[in-house]
């Protein structure tokens, strides 16, 4: 009840109880305006009504009345564009009509009244309806652009929209081919960007390992690393007309996941070749590794007297390495390239014996040392580029596995090989305090190198990734 109404019912009790307060306020302000215009109930606005919505026939047979503007996401969707689409055709039809009939119409005028009226004009008729019809055709062609405004780019959006989508479609692939020819300093993304781009892209399309464990961040963002200038190698290798991909073998980037594992493929055995060929040269100058350091590091950890306590046949395995490295003395690169490529077979640990598991570690180590010994030798032999080839290979063949691994088990999560790639565990005590606890950690620790553990849930098209990874790594490509 209104504040006036209550007033005058207090007042004069019962005498305006037939009338209800809306009512008794309008009689009183009419006869008193301005008086009691503070007291009265602020009258409520009625609702605007919804807009109708027309039916597919209505909107057919009438495709010139005017649509309502949208009034929220929902009403553009459930209402203005069913109705746009059904009036599409018969407004294009309309519109044909109407510009032929503007032009027939100055024809049949001048036939019916050219002796009444000497001074009228076919030509002149013709010619304005012509300008009037493609008036309207430019209107209907460029609101939807903007070029006239926002407010019209509104207002056909919101009560055209499909009309408005058929004004602009022609006018999308002149646009790409203007877009394609700015030149690519003007469209390149930041190095730091691009980066962060790309190691997110290849996260979700080819789930590796590494990302996600708990522990030693830096080894993470390392590991990202790898796979970020694995990506930009694949690039490079496009670049150099190495990759041959699709079934029209044509020189292009990977836009799938199966393409993506053939460019990674065709780019290690590139890189290899390369290395390989550095390697050659190296071993015709006499470079060997010296294998005397591995057996020291082996004989120092076998002299552990818990370990001897614990692990006695861990202890024997690694005096019976350590004499068969100091028997054999050195290697050359190649030799030592196949016990690497030996050491880094992968072991099925899910069911490795603890001697086997022991041992395996045992050989990771001896791996870890072998290789910076590798490196040094082909360094300190003038070949300044081995080590970086070595190392684009290596990343190129670790990113082969996971892809081959990841489209083979495409929807499922994949194990991993708890000891994969790990390397780094270079002294006889990190060596010990790993065999000792069995704890893959410890290892990892030592070395600087965690072990593969888990794999993202979450993963969209790993197709889509891909191809969204590569245009990235192009558009920021600067070797």
């Amino acid at each position: 009840m209104g504040e006036l109404a209550t007033k005058i019912r207090a007042k004069y009790p019962g005498s305006y109880d037939d009338l209800p307060d809306d009512k008794l306020e309008a009689q009183i302000i009419a006869k008193y305006p301005g008086v009691y215009d503070d007291l009265a109930t602020p009258s409520k606005p009625k609702p605007k009504p919804a807009p109708e919505q027309r039916s597919f026939v209505e909107s057919a047979l009438t495709p010139n009345t005017p649509t309502e503007r949208a009034t929220s996401l929902k009403d553009l969707a459930t209402r203005v564009l069913p109705e746009s689409v059904y009036k599409l055709p018969g407004r294009l039809l309309t519109g044909a009509y109407e510009a032929v009939k503007g032009q027939t119409d100055p024809i049949v005028k001048g036939f019916t009244t050219e002796f009444d009226n000497p001074e009228y004009s076919i030509g002149s008729e013709m010619k304005s309806n012509a300008v009037k019809t493609l008036g309207g055709l430019a209107n209907a062609v460029v609101a939807p652009t903007g070029l006239l405004g926002l407010e019209k780019a509104k207002e056909s959006w919101l009560t055209d929209p499909a009309g408005s989508a058929l004004a602009v479609a022609p006018m999308i692939k002149p646009t790409m081919k203007v877009v394609k020819t700015i030149p690519a300093e003007m469209t390149a993304i930041k190095p730091e960007v691009a980066a962060k781009r790309i190691g997110i892209d290849y996260q979700k399309a080819v789930r590796p390992s590494v990302k996600g464990t708990a522990g030693n961040a830096a080894q993470v963002a390392k590991a990202d690393k790898g796979y970020i200038e694995g990506v930009y190698d694949v690039v490079e290798a496009k670049n150099n007309g190495v990759l041959k991909l699709g079934d029209d073998q044509v020189s292009k980037l990977p836009s799938s996941l199966q393409e993506h594992l053939d460019a990674v493929s065709q780019a290690r055995q590139d890189a290899f070749k390369i290395y390989n060929d550095k390697k050659i040269a190296a071993e015709g100058n006499g470079v060997e590794i010296d294998l005397s350091p591995v057996a020291n590091t082996l004989r120092q950890a076998a002299q552990d007297r818990a370990l001897n306590t614990v692990r006695p046949s861990v202890v024997q395995y690694m005096n019976d390495l350590a004499d068969r490295f100091k028997s054999t003395g050195r290697f050359t690169p190649s030799e030592a390239q196949s016990a690497l490529q030996a050491y880094n077979s992968l072991v099925d640990w899910s069911k490795a014996t603890p001697e086997v598991a022991a041992n395996a570690m045992v050989e990771k180590s001896v791996a870890a040392q072998l290789k910076n010994l590798l490196d040094d030798a082909i360094m300190n032999d003038g070949n300044p580029g081995y080590a970086a080839d070595r190392l684009k290979y290596g990343r190129l063949a670790k990113m082969e596995k996971e892809a081959a691994h990841r489209a083979r088990v495409a929807g499922r999560a994949a194990p991993s090989s708890l000891f994969d790639g790990m390397a780094g565990v270079l002294s006889s005590a990190e060596l010990v305090s790993g065999l000792l606890s069995m704890n893959p950690a410890s290892i990892a620790r030592a070395g600087g190198i965690k072990a593969f553990q888990s794999i993202r849930n979450k993963m969209n098209s790993p197709d889509y990734q891909i191809k969204r990874m590569y245009k990235t790594a192009e558009k920021s490509y600067s070797r």
